[in-house]
């Protein structure tokens, strides 16, 4: 899954039992990438 840092604004890959933190500038708040694909729920 791909993160964006919040401090320096780069990418970088996570994958499952990694510690969470940037790999550029070591920041540890990441926001996940939002998906391109258009999701549609339909509720009651």
């Amino acid at each position: 899954m791909e993160y964006i840092c919040s401090e320096c604004g780069g990418k970088s890959e996570i994958t499952i039992g990694q510690t969470v933190s940037c790999s550029f500038c070591g920041n540890r708040i990441l926001y996940k990438k939002r998906t391109k694909e258009i999701l549609v729920y339909e509720a009651r």
